[in-house]
């Protein structure tokens, strides 16, 4: 029998608690807590709406579980600000940059050549790839081909190789990115400078080859991210002024959206009459909440193996010492409702089946100390690589109600390869551009 109940109390619990942090961070929609909550408010709206057209419901094991992470992660915060960063935001510092910048045509150039080259080398695998598995198509066939059989058969992979080139194309498109927003806020902007979204532009076709969208959601949380942090530091951390940066949010989440749909046209994923922009967005977005909900009630085996459905890369980089382990692998079982299916469970999902309850309300609170400070950090200091960092690797706010990201994508070596990549973009390319010295002033005294 479907019962609306818990829905509707955690729908309710999920909005005071949504209500609460905005007016203790200003209305601040890219504080982590505020962005986590809503988020997860969003998933479970859209759980509801559609819980009559796919036959499921929510329980008290999941209402109650989702309070509890989320409180955990909002205390986890909010303990971080106070303790760390409350003092320096009631006097508000708004940074007072003297910037030069100079023009590189010639390195622009040349990395729009490295990008290109890569490019070339990342279709071929793709490509070849697609013929090998039956592509009957040629170029418009390929990326659902592949698709197809990385979703389906698990026994696929596009290669570490293919991993290696979009991390560096990724790394200099947003660090160009980057530069265009910085020289926005704090230089005169000419038409010109739109030559600095080139690598960007470019790096449209690498996140295509990757046959899903996971790449796009980064993209656009990463800009979005990149503006909001720059935004902050050029006028503060005032409500008026967080108020204006919200509509930013909802401006590029209506062009994510129309990107997201059009990308699927290169999945096979597309438009029908039976599957309309709305049951898409709810099959993505929703679905992970009920699916949760099966996931609490089946009965947990025990095994003596921990992490394994968020620690992956960790059982990969070990294995690569010559230690026996079992096979993880980043997909999970699908959960079966009435003519639709999910294998997401949201980032508690993971948690609870791999630590517990109580290990879940711990990785909750920590990943809430660790988002938050380097929230705080980025929009407070004046170096470009931990501004680069914070809004890469934010992403699994964003899309913690669908599942796990930070402890799968993040966690291990993937963090590595940012930090070394961010900082060899800063060395010799941000500086080739970029000349700053920069003065604190106190604009207001709360």
């Amino acid at each position: 029998m479907i019962e609306a109940f818990f829905f509707i109390i955690l729908l309710i619990f999920l909005l005071i608690l949504l209500i609460v942090l905005n007016f203790l961070f200003k209305f601040d929609w890219f504080e982590p807590s505020i962005t986590i909550t809503f988020a997860m408010f969003l998933s479970v709206f859209l759980a509801y709406v559609n819980m009559y057209r796919w036959v499921y419901n929510i329980s008290f094991v999941t209402f109650l579980s989702i309070s509890l992470g989320y409180i955990s992660f909002s205390l986890g915060s909010i303990y971080v600000f106070y303790i760390l960063f409350y003092k320096t935001k009631q006097k508000n510092f708004v940074y007072k940059y003297k910037t030069k910048f100079f023009d590189n045509n010639i390195l622009l150039l040349i990395v729009s050549l490295i990008m290109l080259l890569l490019m070339y080398f990342s279709f071929k695998d793709v490509y070849n790839l697609s013929l090998s598995l039956g592509n009957k198509d040629s170029i418009s066939g390929m990326i659902k081909t592949v698709r197809y059989a990385l979703e389906q058969h698990q026994i696929y992979s596009l290669g570490r190789w293919m991993t290696y080139r979009l991390l560096i194309a990724q790394t200099l498109a947003y660090t160009y990115i980057y530069m265009f927003f910085y020289k926005s806020f704090f230089d005169k902007f000419k038409i010109i400078d739109i030559k600095f979204l080139v690598p960007g532009i470019l790096f449209f076709p690498f996140m295509i080859f990757t046959t899903g969208r996971m790449e796009l959601m980064k993209f656009f949380i990463f800009v979005t991210v990149i503006i909001a942090i720059l935004y902050k530091r050029k006028y503060g951390n005032f409500f008026n002024k967080n108020i204006k940066l919200n509509f930013l949010l909802i401006i590029f989440a209506t062009i994510f959206i129309s990107l997201f749909f059009a990308f699927g046209n290169f999945t096979g994923k597309v438009i029908t009459k039976n599957h309309s922009p709305f049951v898409i967005l709810s099959h993505y977005g929703g679905l992970s909440v009920p699916a949760l909900d099966v996931v609490l009630n089946q009965t947990f085996i025990e095994d003596k193996y921990i992490g394994q459905n968020t620690l992956v890369n960790v059982y990969r980089v070990i294995e690569k010492f010559g230690v026996t382990l079992p096979k993880v692998e980043y997909f999970l079982p699908f959960v079966h409702f009435e003519g639709i299916d999910t294998n997401v469970y949201t980032a508690l999902g993971r948690y609870i089946k791999d630590f517990g309850y109580l290990g879940m309300m711990v990785i909750m609170f920590m990943l809430a100390i660790i988002y938050t400070f380097f929230y705080h950090k980025s929009i407070n200091e004046k170096g470009h690589i931990i501004t680069l960092l914070y809004a890469t690797l934010s992403f699994p706010l964003f899309l913690s109600s669908i599942d796990e990201r930070f402890l799968l994508d993040i966690f291990g070596m993937p963090l590595v390869y940012d930090i070394v990549l961010f900082y060899v973009a800063d060395k010799f390319i941000i500086r080739q551009y970029i000349k700053q010295k920069i003065n604190h002033k106190v604009i207001e005294t709360i």
